[in-house]
């Protein structure tokens, strides 16, 4: 995924940890909405909707975490 403040810069997604950790940081910060901005965001290296590089990864991690948020926040 890149980064938006500096486009050269690449963040590794770490076999999903990274954005899984971003969620879990979202889910303690006790706020009732989490925005996804990188949906589809394929050309920028950043989507979380299904791809044949990541498969479901990210799909099903937003899936599992918004589950969660929730059941926080029914």
């Amino acid at each position: 995924p890149g980064d938006p403040v500096n486009p050269k810069k690449f963040v590794d997604r770490n076999g999903g940890r990274v954005y899984n950790s971003a969620w879990k940081s979202a889910l303690r910060s006790g706020k009732r909405f989490v925005f996804v901005e990188s949906w589809n965001e394929f050309g920028e290296a950043t989507a979380v909707a299904p791809t044949l590089e990541h498969g479901t990864r990210e799909f099903l991690t937003t899936k599992i975490n918004s589950r969660d948020l929730h059941i926080r926040y029914p």
